[in-house]
């Protein structure tokens, strides 16, 4: 589970950034919040049992505020945190990406901080990342198995001495420590080396992560599906359905809830020159008398976009995991965005989701909490700046408030700052684009 995630010169992002998963203390929809269960009659004294979590967070701003800027970041960390270390491969070169626009940022190392804890476990971790293109600067793994926080491991880079330090105090790592500090590169995480030998605890904190990796490395968005729908999703569904095949009869009611006046789908093998043996995906619309199946690369994006969000919602409930979602809206029409947040809500025990919208809709439907709502906001330096509407300045939104309405008229913030219309379209722009000037 993710209580908190906290990045710093990032892209965008120049200060530190902060998206919260705690729930606060507003009781409204506690339906869309969960509580950790103890792990016996002492933890529950713990203060993380004094707290509630959200199951879902959305991110709104305008084009180019920063707003898949956080999610990438995200995406970044959980993936390399979930994959054995490539001595070959420069890791580090795609994870820090530096805010360029202030000359004091851009050899700065990029910062992440993750709490968290594993699965629906109680014991909170914090892991705190320092990374450059040529190096890990500094990690440190912190616990709190008695609501107290403990470092399991820290290692930082010593420029003058040119070497990394390490300090376990306290006893609390238990294994190999020379040995793998001799087996951690420059350009690797020691928890990744430490995980790939198999280490009992890094080993179970690198498999969460990867719970909250998307559905392939490099799918940040729902988009990716569409590079071979008919060919992709069946290969996704053939072996999902063949492993739950209790499944079937939910993603029928999931695509008739879409109203595509889909009645069933069919997976087979299709056995031609161009896709070779590969399992191929249709589906059963109702016609005039008649049904008939009609292949997944003649459906409509919408159709795909959500046949494959149900796959990705089932693999994060069933491992309480975290689903990224940029751009969500895309495609889908804004009662089957509503309709998906209940749906996740209600389903969901431990899992949660985090996703970039322009949806407005979704604020007027009584169906997140203030702390749901994000806005994203970039300054006049050109660095992004996130807060929930819960947190909104210069007063706290109220449950009361009409929050659709409130956005789209800057009331919050994270809205284009446009030109008035007759300030574009005067006669010279008009001939321009007109192609009249050539």
């Amino acid at each position: 589970m993710l209580i908190e995630f906290r990045v710093k010169n990032f892209r965008s992002i120049k200060e530190e950034q902060t998206l919260s998963m705690a729930a606060s203390s507003d009781d409204s929809l506690p339906e869309n919040t969960f509580a950790l269960t103890p792990r016996n009659t002492q933890s529950q004294q713990l203060p993380i049992h004094k707290m509630r979590f959200l199951k879902s967070a959305v991110i709104y701003g305008a084009n180019a505020s920063g707003k898949s800027n956080l999610l990438s970041a995200m995406h970044k960390t959980f993936f390399f945190l979930s994959r054995p270390p490539q001595l070959d491969e420069d890791r580090l070169a795609g994870f820090a990406e530096p805010f360029i626009l202030d000359k004091n940022y851009r050899d700065a190392p990029t910062e992440i901080t993750i709490v968290f804890t594993i699965g629906d476990e109680d014991v909170r971790h914090d892991l705190h990342l320092a990374v450059t293109s040529r190096r890990v600067i500094e990690e440190t793994l912190t616990y709190y198995p008695k609501g107290r926080a403990s470092t399991l491991y820290s290692r930082r880079y010593n420029p003058d001495a040119e070497k990394y330090e390490y300090d376990f105090p306290g006893g609390n790592f238990k294994g190999d420590k020379i040995g793998l500090e001799g087996k951690t590169t420059e350009k690797n995480f020691f928890l990744t080396v430490a995980a790939t030998f198999n280490h009992p605890e890094l080993s179970r904190i690198s498999r969460w992560f990867k719970s909250v990796t998307p559905l392939s490395g490099d799918m940040l968005t729902l988009r990716s599906v569409r590079l071979s729908e008919s060919t992709r999703l069946g290969l996704i569904y053939q072996k999902f359905l063949s492993n739950r095949p209790d499944m079937a009869a939910a993603l029928r009611k999931w695509l008739s809830f879409a109203d595509f006046g889909i009645q069933d789908y069919d997976i087979r093998n299709d056995i031609s020159a161009t896709l070779g043996n590969e399992p191929v995906m249709s589906l059963l619309h109702a016609g005039n008398g008649e049904n008939s199946y009609i292949d997944l690369h003649r459906e409509s994006t919408g159709t795909r976009r959500w046949l494959a969000l149900f796959y990705q919602m089932n693999q994060a409930l069933e491992g309480s995991g975290i689903l990224l979602i940029d751009e969500m809206s895309s495609d889908l029409h804004p009662l089957l965005m509503e309709g998906f947040f209940e749906i996740f809500n209600k389903a969901s025990s431990h899992a949660q989701i985090i996703c970039t919208t322009h949806h407005s809709s979704l604020l007027g439907a009584k169906i997140l909490r203030r702390d749901q709502i994000w806005f994203v906001e970039k300054d006049e330096t050109g660095a992004s700046h996130y807060y929930s509407l819960l947190d909104f300045k210069p007063h706290k939104a109220r449950k009361d408030e009409a929050f659709m309405k409130n956005y789209l008229a800057g009331s919050y913030g994270a809205i284009p700052y446009t030109l008035e219309i007759d300030q574009i379209l005067d006669n010279a722009f008009l001939h321009s684009v007109r192609g009249e000037g050539k």
